[in-house]
């Protein structure tokens, strides 16, 4: 499925000073984006929405907690709030977001949890793998019924996303979006 990026260029990142990340060059020629960068050239427009994934850390759940207080802290710091949704596989990670910012708009990605314990928890959104989907084929329509957004990740097949379509998600998440928005256009 999902593969987390731990390393860049041979360095570790959860091992390495933030200076030192920012010094890395990219192919591009350009250094490696903090978040700050991501933010703050994002809150420069207003047609997109950030959305931003906390990742669990490699070097704990204290680790991954702490993070997210932080991220928190910096998105308020740059008045960034309404350009951002959060997202996380990690449950807890998702908790602490919406106790630091109860407004903030989360959506869980693991897809181990229904609609109705995520309504429960005040969440704004699953967002889940399609084949999670297709394994429970109620709970698109259970996460309507809770007010929950739904977002499926990541449907490059034609059959799928046509299947998504008339089931009224609210987002998909493609690596082929010439070919969602020509089925877009055609409704």
């Amino acid at each position: 499925m999902l593969t987390t990026i731990r390393h860049i260029q041979n360095i570790s990142i959860a091992n390495t000073p933030a200076d030192q990340l920012k010094t890395i060059k990219l192919s591009s020629g350009e250094n490696l984006p903090t978040l700050q960068d991501y933010l703050v050239a994002g809150t420069k427009q207003n047609k997109t929405k950030l959305i931003l994934e906390i990742k669990a850390s490699e070097r704990g759940k204290e680790n991954s907690l702490a993070a997210t207080r932080k991220i928190v802290a910096l998105v308020e710091k740059l008045q960034a709030p309404g350009w951002v949704d959060y997202i996380s596989f990690d449950y807890e990670v998702c908790q602490e977001v919406m106790k630091l910012a109860p407004y903030a708009k989360v959506a869980y990605l693991n897809g181990n949890k229904s609609p109705a314990e995520l309504a429960r928890a005040n969440f704004f959104g699953l967002d889940y793998h399609f084949s999670v989907l297709q394994k429970n084929p109620d709970w698109i329509k259970q996460a309507q019924q809770n007010k929950l957004t739904v977002n499926v990740w990541t449907v490059n097949d034609k059959t799928v996303m046509e299947n998504l379509l008339k089931e009224k998600v609210d987002f998909i998440t493609t690596n082929e979006p010439e070919m969602l928005l020509q089925m877009l256009a055609g409704k």
